[in-house]
């Protein structure tokens, strides 16, 4: 198997739902991907294998990109209307509708 081969199954790894079918196909494309002769197909698998478990817990969570991006979003506005000068209770009411709002 080529490593663009490995490359392109391991794509179909973030379709997985729940870290037990996970699992399961990470130790099918880890076990491709060793014997292959494609050192960096090697580098990864092993990087990978180290950080299996934070990666399947990943898998397990709720909250997507999306949702992290658009609670990033807003504390980044946040910040930015801090840098003018308000008052300390306006940013700290604005953190807490945030918060509060994100839920």
């Amino acid at each position: 198997m080529t490593g663009t081969d490995l490359k392109g199954l391991f794509r179909s790894f973030r379709q997985e739902t729940h870290a037990v079918g996970g699992r399961s196909f990470f130790k099918s494309w880890y076990a491709w991907a060793i014997p292959s002769r494609h050192e960096p197909i090697k580098k990864v698998a092993r990087i990978l294998k180290t950080r299996l478990d934070r990666i399947l817990s990943w898998l397990a969570s709720t909250i997507g990109t999306e949702v992290t991006e658009g609670f990033n979003s807003g504390i980044q506005s946040i910040k930015s209307a801090a840098r003018r000068p308000l008052s300390f209770n306006t940013t700290q009411f604005g953190l807490r509708f945030t918060a509060a709002s994100s839920v």
